[in-house]
């Protein structure tokens, strides 16, 4: 019997010897497979937390919201490498983050360290305040926002960095816009005496409310999202685009196109001006040009991309700034392009969508025209009479997880 004892004894340590590397093994395996999960979290929550705050930065452009993420994951997970940063439209912003897990145990048995690999999407979803005029004025107080204009109604907020000068004109014309506010740390507002039997009303005084900081652009439009400066993908492209009641012509390369009264839907892109001469036009189309122009009577326009109208690309000669923007300080140097402004005249007009020049200034000169639009530049000059502008931009943006 005690041999018996003694050799049953004899088989455990045997087995227990043949059975160690296995128990040693799925250790090393729970150890190691535990600490993959925690990779793949802390993964996880980066391109969270980086996708979210890069979607804040949208509306700063595209190398912002990349910086932005990159230093995000940077600060939340130092020793991985650059996360992959993609685009897929211009609301939406995807991060990648990639891990070596390493392992503690496994690699005694041969074991590879797996990759761990997280991505996350967030979109940028502007609020519902109706963004109708901003001013962002880097030039300083002068000459920001400037209305001289009878029996005008903005249905929307205004905004200037710069100083506001309103004129409402004589007798009982009034002017009314819903909302204003202004920068007025060193900045001043103008407004003409109300005239006897006018009011500005209904709703709220247009003597803007104090913001005791400068804002920061509402939205940042890249020239290169449409195409510039090779203006690659526009539908219609050349060095001149004019736009007249019968035809359109287009310079280098010279071409002419017939038209009734339907202008063609499509991207415009021009490497020195766009112009609308003509009256009685319609059409969806989304116009770039250093320059642009627009004058006539009875012009019902809506935008063909991204929501986008006019925008006056900046000047070739101007550089950046770290966030970048141009016209938002820092190292910006803005440049106008010749010409100035985007100029838009005329009357019984009919418009939607983004007006955007980031380096020179918008004269809006249309008298009984209804606009739905968001006028964003360094400088805005309304005049006209009889004009009724809503605004469709978007302020308080929220972001969030969509991926």
């Amino acid at each position: 019997m005690v041999g018996r004892l003694r050799n049953e004894a004899g088989q455990i340590v045997v087995l227990f010897a043949l059975l160690l590397p296995l128990f040693l093994g799925l250790g090393a395996l729970a150890v190691d497979v535990g600490y993959w999960y925690v990779v793949k979290k802390e993964a996880q929550d980066a391109a969270d937390a980086a996708a979210l705050a890069a979607a804040r930065d949208l509306g700063r452009g595209q190398p912002v919201a990349t910086q932005t993420a990159i230093d995000y994951v940077r600060k939340n997970m130092p020793d991985a490498p650059l996360p992959e940063v993609e685009f897929p439209d211009q609301r939406k912003i995807e991060v990648t983050v990639t891990q070596s897990t390493g392992t503690f145990f496994g690699r005694l048995f041969g074991l590879l360290a797996p990759t761990v690999s997280r991505r996350a999407v967030a979109e940028r979803i502007e609020g519902a305040r109706n963004l109708a005029i901003f001013s962002h004025n880097y030039h300083g107080c002068s000459d920001g926002l400037e209305i001289d204009a009878k029996d005008t109604w903005i249905d929307g907020l205004i905004h200037s960095n710069g100083q506001y000068d309103v004129h409402s004109g004589p007798g009982n014309e009034a002017l009314w816009a819903a909302d204003g506010t202004i920068w007025r740390e060193n900045c001043v507002s103008k407004l003409d005496p109300v005239p006897e039997g006018a009011s500005y009303g209904p709703g709220p005084d247009f003597l803007p409310r104090d913001v005791w900081q400068m804002a920061n652009w509402p939205a940042w439009h890249t020239a290169a999202d449409f195409g510039w400066p090779t203006c690659s993908g526009a539908d219609f492209s050349g060095r001149t685009i004019e736009i007249a009641a019968r035809e359109i012509r287009i310079s280098d390369p010279d071409r002419a196109i017939p038209i009734v009264s339907v202008i063609p839907r499509g991207t415009y892109c021009a490497t020195e001006s766009f112009t609308i001469v003509g009256d009685d036009l319609r059409g969806t189309l989304s116009a770039l040009a250093p320059q642009i122009t627009v004058s006539g009577e009875q012009l019902h326009l809506q935008p063909f991309a991204d929501g986008m109208l006019f925008f006056s690309v900046p000047n070739a000669d101007s550089v950046p700034s770290n966030d970048g923007s141009l016209g938002a300080g820092g190292n910006a140097t803005c440049i106008p392009s010749a010409g100035n402004d985007l100029q838009l005249d005329g009357d019984h007009q009919s418009w939607t969508g983004d007006i955007f020049d980031p380096c020179g200034r918008i004269v809006l000169n249309t008298g009984e025209s209804t606009i739905q639009a968001s006028i964003v530049a360094s400088q805005v000059r309304v005049t006209g009479d009889h004009l009724r502008l809503t605004g469709t931009g978007g302020l308080g943006a929220t972001v969030g997880l969509v991926e």
